[in-house]
């Protein structure tokens, strides 16, 4: 088969209907603006709802976005990031708008096509991320990580001077009027790993029944709440935090339960969060 040359290909059917495909995008170059700003619009009020969701999911439940909602947010940001910058590039779209009595000069047919033809892939790409703004969840619970995980420790180094605080500890979990222990330090000092060390004991002599909450970055109430919940294997099904809380105390005041409270470095209420007082 002769191949045809580009000439012969124009005046063919397919390269006519090719032709005309390129100069609607030269042709509508303005419509193509003016559609793409507001479904951009649409898409960040549509981005804003979707948010503000699993804001008060995250918030007032404890949950976790689903993979699938963190993906949809991830791509919609590329998407206006995109938008933005194509946008904010003021200079080429003089050169490719039709404004000849305020310029003084035609547009630039190359930057024109070019411009038009982004404007349509941002488009296509911002009516995908609409049609699936929609989720069965969109977030979930997504449970503690498994005991033995926690337990794990193999860069545990024995030294006298941690050894002695790991008795103590042990000690003091085997002292019945002991309610409350405190192991403070610097950073980095390995306080996080001797806990672990104490509740592998705990745990394998079944003295207590153990959970526990990372509280690390300053979570809320509801999301500590749901993280000792959900090492207990029960869930929290109250709408407000003082009857979450007043479930969760009952729930602990049924066996010796060892909580372990990671990383507190602020005044908390164990009243508000369900943590028996002192006194119980």
């Amino acid at each position: 088969m002769v191949p045809l040359t580009l000439f012969q290909f124009l005046k063919s059917i397919p390269g006519i209907e090719w032709l005309k495909q390129q100069l609607i995008q030269l042709k509508l170059y303005e419509a193509r603006l003016g559609e793409l700003e507001g479904a951009v619009d649409v898409l960040k009020k549509e981005l804003e709802s979707v948010i503000n969701r699993v804001n008060e999911e995250e918030n007032r439940y404890g949950k976790v976005r689903t993979a699938k909602v963190k993906a949809w947010i991830e791509g919609v940001d590329v998407i206006i990031s995109e938008y933005n910058e194509f946008n904010e590039d003021k200079c080429l779209d003089e050169l490719a708008v039709l404004n000849f009595f305020t310029t003084g000069y035609l547009p630039k047919p190359g930057i024109r096509y070019c411009r038009s033809r982004r404007a349509y892939n941002i488009i296509t790409k911002v009516n995908v991320k609409q049609n699936t703004a929609k989720f069965d969840k969109y977030a979930e619970w997504s449970g503690p990580p498994s005991k033995a995980a926690f337990l794990l420790t193999d860069s545990y180094e024995y030294f006298p001077s941690r050894d002695e605080i790991v008795i103590k500890l042990k000690a003091a979990l085997g002292n019945p009027n002991v309610k409350m222990i405190g192991l403070h330090g610097l950073k980095g000092v390995g306080k996080s790993t001797m806990v672990k060390e104490v509740a592998k004991e705990v745990e394998a002599n079944q003295n207590f029944v153990m959970t526990m909450a990372n509280l690390e970055g300053n979570p809320g109430i509801r999301q500590i709440q749901g993280e000792i919940a959900g090492w207990l294997g029960i869930t929290l099904v109250e709408e407000s935090d003082s009857a979450r809380a007043a479930q969760l105390e009952d729930h602990l005041k049924k066996k010796n339960t060892l909580v372990i409270l990671d990383h507190l470095c602020a005044k908390l209420d164990f009243k508000l969060l369900g943590i028996p007082s002192l006194n119980d």
